[in-house]
């Protein structure tokens, strides 16, 4: 049975009303309606109102397949920045030893010299300034015992001395300009003598240590061992020591323009030359 439908109220009539049994309205034009809009009219709304054209939409695609691929951007590797950084560092420890190297061989070198010329020309002075006397000390001391100088002899007792008993140092007595000698001995009968002689000059003094010292060694079968000899021409220094069959010990050295000899027990002849280098040092 086909019942009808209001369109103005949807209330549902027999097939044989010609007017709606509620509101009243002209049912006859249902008849000529379609079955699929009897009833209901949907809203007319755009399928695609959320959505952009298919216009749009094929413009984007294909900008989006003509658009080249981004390639990612490779990490720069660190290397060659480490390898620079140490190159440079490498190259400056070279050049600094270099330099350092080349600053001692010369400028080092020159500066050195310079201050040891001015230190020479100082003790030089010194020396000048002293006479032979100077140079005696007024004792010593040795394994905690006090050794006091003796009796001093003055320069022309010296040279009587020197004329019979140093024909060495007499050959040259010219030369000379001042001597004094002295004897220091313990209450236990150890004693050593010291004889200081002061040259017109270094070279006097050397040369006269000199023939002093090749006398010793052709003498050398007196000695318990060869003399040991040595000398150094920037300060005029001479040296030459050796020990005596009798137990006797020797030793001859020149300095700034002094000839000074030690005799006597070692200990005592040791203490007695260090002693006079530390005053003209």
């Amino acid at each position: 049975m086909n019942i009808k439908n209001c369109l103005k109220c949807n209330y549902s009539n027999p097939p044989e009303m010609s007017f709606c049994q509620n509101c009243g309205t002209d049912l006859t034009t249902a008849d000529e309606l379609p079955p699929t809009v009897v009833g209901f009219q949907p809203p007319m709304v755009a399928a695609n109102q959320n959505q952009p054209s298919s216009q749009f939409q094929n413009q984007s695609d294909f900008s989006t397949q003509n658009q080249p691929p981004i390639a990612a951007v490779p990490k720069k590797s660190i290397l060659p920045k480490i390898l620079l950084v140490v190159g440079i560092i490498i190259g400056l420890v070279v050049v600094g030893t270099f330099g350092v190297f080349v600053y001692e061989k010369t400028i080092g070198n020159y500066l050195s010299r310079q201050e040891w010329e001015r230190q020479q020309q100082i003790n030089l002075h010194k020396a000048n300034s002293l006479i032979a006397k100077d140079l005696l000390p007024e004792s010593i001391r040795t394994n905690s015992q006090l050794v006091p100088r003796g009796q001093v002899i003055d320069k022309f007792q010296m040279f009587e001395m020197v004329k019979t008993k140093m024909p060495e140092v007499n050959a040259d007595i010219k030369d000379i300009n001042d001597a004094a000698s002295a004897r220091y001995a313990s209450a236990d009968k150890r004693e050593a003598g010291l004889m200081i002689f002061k040259y017109n000059s270094p070279e006097q003094a050397k040369n006269a240590c000199q023939k002093i010292g090749q006398e010793m060694i052709k003498n050398e079968k007196n000695f318990v061992k060869r003399p040991f000899f040595g000398y150094d021409d920037r300060i005029g220094s001479c040296g030459i020591s050796g020990e005596l069959k009798n137990g006797e010990y020797v030793m001859v050295d020149s300095l700034y323009g002094f000839l000074y000899i030690t005799t006597g027990y070692k200990d005592y002849t040791s203490e007695l030359n260090s002693a006079v280098w530390a005053k003209l040092r």
